[in-house]
């Protein structure tokens, strides 16, 4: 072999190691099409648990199987995209009114200075981004009832969005 080819060669295989899919989409690819593990297995020259194993992040493919697997990963990348990525939740009122187009129309604030001791409060969030909801409680800055939590785990709204104060109906006993 001549030198020229080798170095062909190295970087032909530099390109199919960083152009191998993450071991999730490696599934989500094999599953979209409706292929068996043991149908893979055969079509690339290796066992069962070895897609098992690749398609659960335990080993990563080798030569001589990893360029028939990419191929058939490639080929079923086009035919089966991968669905778009979910939209993270705005994380700030600058972010929410980046959203609007036209006149924005915000949502009211809370009259006067928020006091400082609610001042640093933020929703509780999980790892997904999203805001964790717990059980039903008078928001800490605004009084309405809400579900989401402050990250001290008292009640606040989503984003610390709260609603105009508006005073209650009086009641007749």
């Amino acid at each position: 072999m001549s030198e020229a080819n080798s170095v062909e060669a190295l970087l032909e295989e530099a390109r199919l190691v960083a152009a191998m899919p993450p071991p999730e989409e490696r599934l989500r690819l094999r599953e979209a099409a409706g292929f068996s593990r043991a149908h893979f297995a055969a079509t690339v020259g290796v066992g069962r648990q070895t897609i098992a194993n690749w398609e659960t992040g335990v080993s990563d493919p080798t030569p001589p199987a990893r360029y028939p697997y990419l191929r058939i990963l490639k080929g079923l990348a086009e035919i089966y995209p991968a669905p778009p990525a979910p939209h993270a939740p705005p994380a700030n009122s600058e972010e929410i009114a980046a959203l609007y187009t036209g006149t924005p129309t915000m949502p009211p604030q809370l009259p006067g200075p928020v006091p400082a001791a609610l001042a640093g409060l933020e929703t509780l969030r999980g790892p997904d981004g999203r805001a964790i909801e717990g059980d039903p409680g008078p928001c800490v800055r605004c009084g309405v009832e809400t579900t989401y939590q402050s990250t001290d785990g008292r009640p606040l709204h989503s984003g610390a969005l709260c609603q105009p104060i508006t005073p209650a109906p009086p009641t007749r006993g």
